[in-house]
């Protein structure tokens, strides 16, 4: 059994849903498929938030219409059923009656807003299984991840109860597992033990993937997003970057924690504890292969990869590795750990330590 789960970036439109749906089509392992919410809705979902508490009723409900003819679009795009179009309008009546109470208040709550973010990946989920039942024999089921990811009332950050988890799992999930089946569900969304709407923290999709992965016992979990794969450093930021073929658990972790962008921090904590192989790659070009993250990974001399964070303190730059050695380098050392060295680098110098420290990395490829 394998889970894969496709980012908001993967999932913008209904040409991107299709990329994706031809994936799974050609996978006949995969059997749980994780979707966040199409691009940029959660942040609208903030921002519909916000303006909601200045008091701006009509602008709030104006940006909520704008939401529901997004998402009506892809519907149409999808399967154009009124009745389709109808379920979207159900669930951002949530949005609209919060609207409501939030400028009544003229404050929100941790709480309020993970009531609004969930609405994106219900809608998104919807619309998904849609497009997926149409391409496939199999049967599509969609199950909402709030009856099976519990964790505990920290809003907004919300710590997963994995033991609860996997008893949820075990009732609303694996009885419909099936040679024949595909389940469609949302990412980054939850409930706690009173059932209120909580979330993992933004960019909690992938945690919620991996989660899923280790209640049902996968062979494999799959992040499927807008790049080939983990890189040496961010591609935005510096060139000659290139995409990592495999890391140790530890590696990819440590990447995600120190402030690469391409997985969640927490996301690998599930595979280790089974031992479940990730796999990280790109919708739009799926052939180009990807970064596998798993136990069994060849130790290698050198640092694997750069990281980025710009904390209270300044510019912290670490190299990531499990054989990094003695780095006689130009920078004030802040922290190490067995698989990372850290410097804190002066903005004049940060564009040189860069350049200079990815040298580095690549020298070791």
């Amino acid at each position: 059994m394998k889970v894969a789960k496709f980012g908001g970036s993967s999932v913008k439109d209904a040409v991107a849903m299709n990329r994706c749906a031809d994936l799974i089509c050609a996978e006949e392992a995969l059997s749980v498929v994780v979707v966040s919410a199409t691009k940029n809705t959660t942040n609208e979902l903030e921002l519909i938030a916000g303006t909601a508490k200045e008091g701006l009723v009509s602008e709030s409900l104006g940006l909520v219409d704008l939401l529901e003819k997004r998402h009506c679009e892809i519907c149409s795009d999808i399967e154009d059923l009124p009745e389709n179009k109808a379920y979207l309008g159900e669930i951002l009546k949530e949005a609209r009656v919060l609207v409501k109470e939030i400028a009544q208040k003229k404050d929100y709550s941790k709480e309020d807003m993970d009531s609004l973010y969930c609405l994106g990946e219900r809608m998104s989920s919807f619309l998904f299984s849609k497009l997926l039942q149409s391409k496939t024999k199999k049967k599509v089921i969609l199950k909402d991840a709030r009856r099976f990811i519990k964790t505990d009332s920290t809003f907004c950050a919300a710590v997963a109860q994995v033991d609860q988890i996997k008893s949820a799992v075990e009732k609303e999930l694996i009885p419909d597992l099936a040679s024949d089946t595909i389940i469609v569900t949302q990412g980054f969304i939850g409930t706690d033990e009173k059932g209120r709407n909580t979330t993992l923290g933004r960019e909690g999709s992938d945690y919620s993937a991996t989660l899923i992965g280790e209640a049902i016992g996968a062979n494999e979990v799959q992040i499927w997003t807008d790049v080939a794969g983990v890189a040496t450093f961010d591609p935005r930021l510096i060139d000659n970057t290139r995409f990592i073929g495999e890391l140790s658990y530890e590696e990819a972790s440590t990447l995600a924690l120190l402030g690469a962008k391409v997985l969640y921090p927490k996301t690998l904590f599930p595979a280790k504890r089974k031992n479940i192989p990730v796999f990280v790659g790109s919708t739009l070009d799926p052939k180009a292969g990807g970064t596998r993250i798993h136990g069994n990974c060849e130790r290698k001399v050198g640092p694997r990869g750069l990281s980025f964070l710009k904390n209270s303190e300044g510019n912290l730059l670490s190299l990531v590795g499990t054989e990094l050695g003695t780095l006689d380098l130009p920078y004030k050392k802040v922290g190490e750990s067995p698989v990372s060295q850290s410097f804190l680098v002066e903005d004049e110098k940060l564009d040189e330590a860069l350049s200079e420290l990815h040298k580095l990395v690549l020298s070791h490829y």
